[in-house]
């Protein structure tokens, strides 16, 4: 096996979203960004044969492999809200698909590890649907920070002072690896329920910035803003 190396790892900085798998995405976006991060992506993602192998860290307590294989990444086609496959314009990175076949089939054998409420969304893959902080300490057995992600308030307008203050920590941070979400509510210029990585924080002009795997860009948010539009925030501070 071949660990990937940091010029694969980069180009995870700014994936693209082709499923419904934003939790995802910017998971292994804000990881891609961390110092620490890159190292457990490539402790956890190794070249095998024409394929990937795939580790998660932490499935009840225990080490779990996956291997991918070129055939199993290319069975792996979006699909459009009646079953025909999608047509996509941009290149899929064959890394973010070996890791979408490999949680398909952790999935399968621990289906409990897709939280009860992401099971009522329509999908076509059992990747679909999760919550970040869930991937993110199955992939690299450690527990993250949360704020509000499972809570029932749909902004951190009532959680402000411990958003501020955790923006601010991001900040100073001599690495982080965090995600914000929105919730049900719609939300001007927004998706509902979608997931965005946070690129930096900038405490002295009061703003964050964010990745949108969905459009490819980068997106400024001040902080008043942000408190009203998402809901949570989770990640990894170093």
């Amino acid at each position: 096996m071949r660990p990937i190396t940091l010029h694969e790892i980069i180009p995870l900085q700014r994936p693209i979203q082709h499923f419904s798998d934003c939790y995802l995405i910017s998971s292994v976006s804000a990881l891609a960004r961390s110092k620490d991060g890159q190292k457990i992506l490539s402790q956890n993602i190794a070249h095998q044969g024409n394929g990937f192998r795939i580790r998660f860290q932490n499935v009840d307590e225990h080490r779990l492999e996956y291997l991918v294989t070129q055939e199993d990444i290319q069975r792996l086609i979006p699909l459009d809200k009646y079953y025909n496959e999608a047509i996509i314009t941009c290149p899929q990175n064959p890394i973010i698909k070996a890791i979408e076949v490999a949680m398909n089939m952790l999935l399968k054998e621990h289906p409990h590890k897709k939280p009860f409420v992401s099971r009522f969304a329509k999908c076509h893959e059992k990747f679909e649907y999760n919550k970040p902080s869930n991937f993110l300490e199955i992939f690299t057995g450690q527990k993250p920070i949360i704020l509000n992600e499972g809570g029932l308030r749909m902004s951190l307008t009532r959680d402000k002072d411990k958003a501020i203050e955790l923006l601010e920590k991001i900040d100073i941070a001599d690495d982080f690896a965090f995600i914000a979400g929105t919730g049900l509510k719609d939300q001007k210029g927004f998706a509902k329920v979608h997931c965005f990585a946070i690129e930096g924080v900038n405490t002295e002009n009061q703003y964050l910035q964010i990745y949108e795997s969905r459009k490819l860009e980068s997106i400024e948010v001040p902080f008043e803003k942000a408190i009203k539009i998402f809901k949570f925030l989770t990640g990894y501070l170093r």
